[in-house]
């Protein structure tokens, strides 16, 4: 195997990763192949008595398992060097990229483990805030719905001048930190998917079938591929969801059963019911935005 390539971003060993997440346990997850974690930095020398039991600083994390399998191990230089160009992202609405673990599997031959360590946006999603509000969250002022998305189409807009793009873009991407202000979260280069087989790909979406529908271009819909066209699309679906305060198509809603032709068209079909006109707009827009 040729030599990996270097990076300033911090390396984490697998077994402090599966520490940090419980052993990747199930309460954990967050997402496919995604938990949440807890690492614990090391205190640094103190030669003062009274100081050497204080607790260890941790700090919450998200982990990104980028081959459920385990990658190749000849795929660990290709995969290490897109990592590599993800440390040069700079947004302040992005979800700061704090390190990887790219190491050989110690139990499978020729196989490797690779993740991304992300710093954990605690405050949740756009979804949480305004699409299927928390109860305990404050109904969000109509300025600042503007604002929030403006700020994810320029990090969006930034993450695809870079080759950086998402398979399924939505509300639950959009994580909100505790000023309201974005972070977007789980981009990916798209050749760090083709480490992934086409049944892990497409298992992806299977945890929440509604987020992918909403993310995938009707004239993408076969193709669980990484584009730009998804990305927009799923964008332009947030936005009307935005506007609505609650989801595109509410949980249980028949979209069609023939195949996914028919659940995107479906997806059209409610976009244009709601929107086909100003009347039918104001009728659909968050009532909680009537006291602006």
């Amino acid at each position: 195997m040729p030599p990996l390539p270097t990076t300033s971003l911090k390396k984490f060993t697998y077994k402090k990763l599966r520490k940090a997440t419980n052993k990747f346990n199930a309460t954990n997850k967050i997402g496919e192949d995604t938990y949440k974690g807890t690492l614990r930095r090391r205190r640094a020398a103190n030669p003062n008595p009274e100081r050497r039991h204080e607790p260890k600083k941790t700090v919450r994390v998200v982990v990104r398992n980028l081959g459920r399998r385990g990658l190749l191990l000849a795929d660990l230089p290709k995969c290490l060097s897109e990592i590599k160009k993800l440390e040069t992202l700079s947004h302040p609405n992005l979800v700061p990229l704090l390190g990887y673990c790219a190491e050989p599997d110690g139990r499978r031959r020729h196989r490797a483990h690779c993740f991304l360590v992300f710093d954990l946006i605690e405050n949740g999603s756009a979804r949480d805030h305004l699409i299927a509000p928390n109860p305990r969250h404050k109904p969000v002022a109509w300025e600042r719905r503007i604002k929030i998305a403006l700020q994810t189409g320029r990090a969006l807009e930034h993450l695809h001048e870079r080759g950086v793009m998402y398979r399924a873009f939505g509300s639950k991407t959009v994580l909100l930190d505790a000023g309201l202000d974005v972070r977007l979260a789980y981009f990916v280069f798209p050749k760090l998917n083709a480490y992934k087989t086409a049944s892990e790909l497409a298992a992806e979406a299977s945890p929440d079938a509604e987020e992918m529908l909403l993310s995938r271009a009707p004239e993408l819909h076969t193709s669980y591929s990484t584009t730009k066209e998804n990305d927009v699309w799923g964008f332009g679906t947030f936005l009307c969801e935005t506007l609505m305060g609650k989801p595109l198509l509410p949980s249980g809603r028949d979209d069609g059963n023939n195949g996914d032709g028919d659940k995107e068209r479906g997806v059209l079909g409610a976009l244009m019911e709601r929107f086909s006109d100003r009347k039918r707009l104001e009728e659909n827009m968050d009532p909680r935005l009537r006291s602006y």
